[in-house]
């Protein structure tokens, strides 16, 4: 297996490019209420704020907001977990480092 660390993982590069794929997939703001946009309002403050809650554990995920849409099918609701956008970040980040090829 590759070297993976996580100072990898919170590297400047590695941060914005999981940033990129986040904002790319358009998803909704999480239990913080925090959406895309407004992350991106406060971008580069956002990402060092993260990279140094990583660096100096004292990063902890927030709870996931837990929502039911409608089934595809139309009969009955389907559960969605999702995480707020920091976390979406670095777990993108997270997956960057460990899947380069899968993660693309």
């Amino acid at each position: 297996m590759a070297d993976i660390s996580i100072d990898k993982v919170i590297a400047d590069s590695n941060l914005l490019q999981a940033w990129y794929k986040v904002r790319a997939n358009q998803g909704c703001a999480g239990i913080d209420g925090e959406s895309i946009e407004e992350f991106e309002s406060r971008l580069m403050p956002g990402l060092n704020l993260l990279r140094d809650e990583v660096m100096y554990d004292t990063y902890r995920p927030r709870p996931l907001w837990r929502i039911e849409v409608p089934k595809k099918s139309g009969t009955g609701m389907r559960p969605l977990s999702i995480p707020t956008v920091r976390d979406r970040i670095l777990q993108t980040a997270v997956a960057l480092v460990l899947a380069p090829k899968q993660a693309d």
